[in-house]
């Protein structure tokens, strides 16, 4: 090896190999059996799968009225909620359960990259007007992913409960604890025993949630949003990231274990590194690359099938279109049949005067819409086909597209 730089493309090449030939479900055999190893446990016979040696059903998940479903992959709102509107239900509903249960808000940031120092942390509050606030952290690995880290907060809040009703509440039955995560997919690996959970955080998880339930007392899981301003959550990241940099300077101990499920993600960092640089230096695709300049960005497309090909040919830059066609040599002019200009998707979407009606609903509808910091959108070809701004929220796009899948179907173009 001459340099550092042949050495990263060794990496990639030998990861973009494994990950091609390696089956899922080998992947995650493995995983499975190694953690089992790991932990000096015997391996699992190839006809039974599942940890049966370890059962959470005492942990339920519960959904928060008007906000989300733990059930569903997808979830939607009625209508078009603002943000304002879905965060008041969940803090109506916090009001509410805080009166008379614990309520235990967790987090698990991770400092220096998707795998690197992690530390988990909860913060307890007792039910109004009784009790102090108390938090805890834990420092979970120096090699760890966001999801290792979200899990084993779980873990902590379960404890931090288990140790306060021992030393406060004593006699205490039939409560209710309240775990509140930002993480979807950290609910939904405790709530299905996910393979990739490391066993003596399940083990840890089965005797503090046992301990609680045989003291009569219910655990809720409940899974509340990110950065949308709710004390207890504020809390618990704040606490999580100055442990974690402390950590990540070498001023905290932590464990320095690889799983690996990181081992996975680190291969899947390199390869997606490896796919955006020759994504940003290739010399095709560059109209593409203006609209979509990240990889891994998901694109939604309409149900009906002719709208999607006419969409992806736009973005393809290889459309029906007078000027594509024209550079294909599939037309003898680029000029529009309405005589304006060239038939360029930009002129397609806002100048050609043979779609003003269409064209006027589409601007209608565009002009109600607003970005994160409440202003008005710079309508652009960019934002109709392709709005992957950073201040420009996920139902805002998706209201985007949809009206542009109803311009294009509106204008009985097969482009």
């Amino acid at each position: 090896m001459n340099n550092g730089h042949d050495l990263m493309k060794l990496m990639e090449s030998s990861t973009r190999l494994g990950l091609r030939f390696c089956p899922l479900e080998y992947i995650k055999t493995l995983s499975r059996e190694l953690h089992r190893a790991l932990d000096g446990q015997r391996p699992l016979s190839a006809s039974n799968h599942k940890l049966q040696d370890i059962h959470l059903t005492t942990i339920s998940t519960i959904n928060i009225p008007g906000y989300g479903s733990l059930t569903n992959s997808v979830h939607h709102i009625p209508g078009h909620t603002s943000e304002s509107k879905t965060k008041e239900k969940i803090d109506d509903f916090i009001c509410l359960k805080s009166k008379d249960s614990v309520m235990v808000y967790t987090d698990g940031p991770v400092y220096g990259g998707k795998a690197g120092s992690g530390v988990c942390s909860a913060i307890l509050y007792p039910p109004t007007a009784s009790g102090t606030v108390s938090h805890c952290t834990r420092a979970v690995g120096t090699m760890v992913s966001i999801d290792e880290c979200e899990i084993d907060g779980i873990s902590l809040g379960i404890e931090t409960a288990t140790d306060y009703f021992k030393n406060t509440s004593p006699g205490v039955h039939d409560a209710t604890v309240y775990i509140l995560c930002d993480s979807l997919s950290a609910i939904h690996a405790v709530n299905s025993m996910d393979s990739c959970i490391p066993l003596h955080v399940l083990n840890r998880l089965n005797a503090s949630s046992q301990e609680l339930v045989a003291a009569g007392i219910n655990i809720k899981l409940l899974n509340i949003p990110g950065r949308s301003g709710i004390k207890g959550n504020i809390e618990a990241d704040k606490h999580a990231k100055d442990t974690a940099y402390k950590v990540y300077k070498g001023y905290t101990a932590a464990p320095m274990n690889v799983s690996i499920k990181t081992a996975f993600n680190l291969s899947n960092d390199i390869a997606t590194r490896s796919w955006q640089r020759m994504w940003d230096n290739d010399l095709s695709g560059r109209y593409t690359h203006n609209l979509i300049s990240c990889v891994n960005s998901k694109v939604l497309f309409p149900l009906a099938r002719d709208t999607g090909i006419s969409y992806c040919r736009l973005l393809l830059h290889d459309s029906m279109l007078k000027d594509d066609s024209f550079r294909s040599g599939t037309s003898d002019s680029p000029i529009c049949e309405c005589g304006s200009g060239k038939e360029t998707s930009e002129h397609y979407l806002f100048d050609s005067c043979r779609y003003r009606k269409q064209r006027e609903e589409l601007l209608d509808q565009l002009l109600q819409l607003h970005d994160k910091n409440h202003k008005m959108l710079y309508i652009s070809a960019n934002l109709l086909l392709a709005p992957h701004l950073d201040n420009i929220s996920k139902c805002c796009s998706r209201i985007i597209k949809e009206l542009l899948f109803e311009f294009i179907s509106g204008t009985s173009r097969a482009l």
